[in-house]
């Protein structure tokens, strides 16, 4: 679906004639327009489910139902959780405005109006409810693809592990059996970063609790020895924090072996991946920085982004949705996650928490 060719549905919603026959005026000759009108919050409401606007023109002070009432009955109907509500109203009084955002309102115009404005203020705001329809798709899309892996996936690794431990296959077979067993980790743990991703996107509840930066990053070092022997790569750590930060330990632990494992991933071998960890007196920072060849500087504004159809040609192994969930992880917890350098020498990813009050690790 391409928002410009789709006319946008707008509701206008007043009990005086002379404002309809003004909004009749200003949209019906617009092509890329297709207008109802209503006289009261009773009508308006029997309209909606079956026009389903995208933007609706609201007048607060209405016999009967009123603006306000008619929309609260929006936002509370799942099925228009993306129309835009614009508030109309003789009056610019503060208190309205706020009682209107309070109701859901996404923004608020007093009569008479700039035709000229309105026009761009409905556009804009139908620009905002189509995309945040795209990204409810692409989230659906993901949530099923990823559930829907699942039981063939359990089946693949489940039957692989069994032919694996048979003593009638051979060497070579069981290396085809042991690179099916990988292809198949690899897609249980991209539907199971996925489905975290969207976790994260919908505002994912955190269990906070005071938790050690040092005990974690230590923990994280041990878990990727293995890996990172493969290749002689060696871990330097310098821990210079006493503090604790107050968060969800499984979450941080997760986005900093995110980090810390790409390290490992992209470091040459017999390289060496150093870590800091350093309180500032109003933060706690710290940095992973790897000896890999770099970020390439046209990559490096969309290095945080989910995988989407714009950059899918230039995807490269190991971006992932790592990056994307490790920087949603530190957004939830009011920090930061930022590349501080990028060179042919290596990159430098830089976490940054909040400051913690009343916490001391020893």
């Amino acid at each position: 679906m391409d928002s410009h060719n789709h006319r946008t549905k707008i509701l206008a919603v007043d009990d005086e004639p002379t404002n309809i026959t003004i909004f009749e005026n200003i949209f019906e000759d617009k092509k890329r327009f297709e207008l109802r009108t209503a006289s009261s919050g009773e009508e308006a409401l029997g309209v909606m489910p079956v026009f389903r606007p995208d933007v609706v023109l609201l007048d607060i002070m209405m016999p009967g139902i009123d603006g306000y009432e008619v929309c609260q009955k929006i936002r509370d109907d799942e099925n228009l959780r993306f129309t835009k509500t614009i508030m109309v109203s003789a009056k610019a009084m503060h208190e309205e405005r706020i009682r209107g955002y309070e109701c859901g309102a996404n923004d608020y115009v007093t009569k008479p109006f700039d035709e000229d404005e309105l026009l761009m203020k409905v556009e804009s705001f139908f620009q905002l409810k189509f995309a945040s329809e795209i990204s409810q798709v692409k989230e659906n899309l993901i949530k099923l693809v990823s559930h829907e892996l699942r039981t063939p996936l359990n089946g693949i690794l489940g039957f692989s592990a069994l032919l694996d431990k048979s003593n009638t296959i051979g060497e070579s077979e069981k290396r085809y059996i042991h690179q099916v067993m990988e292809c198949g980790n690899q897609l249980l743990e991209f539907s199971q970063k996925a489905l975290l991703l969207c976790d994260l996107r919908s505002g994912k509840a955190l269990t906070k609790q005071w938790c050690s930066l040092n005990e974690i990053i230590t923990k994280i070092i041990a878990k990727l020895k293995v890996k990172a022997s493969e290749s002689n790569i060696t871990f330097s750590y310098e821990d210079k924090i006493d503090e604790a930060v107050l968060g969800d330990s499984v979450l941080i632990e997760q986005a900093l072996t995110f980090v810390i494992e790409n390290a490992v991933k992209f470091s040459p071998a017999n390289g060496e991946v150093s870590i800091l960890a350093q309180s500032t007196g109003h933060e706690c920072i710290i940095h992973v920085q790897d000896q890999g060849e770099g970020i390439d500087e046209r990559r490096v504004d969309e290095i945080f982004e989910e995988m989407s159809l714009d950059n899918m040609d230039n995807h490269q192994e190991g971006q992932g949705l790592s990056l994307a969930i490790a920087q949603s992880i530190m957004q939830l917890h009011g920090g930061t996650l930022q590349l501080s350098e990028n060179s042919k020498e290596g990159c430098t990813f830089t976490f940054k928490f909040p400051p913690s009050k009343d916490s001391t690790v020893k």
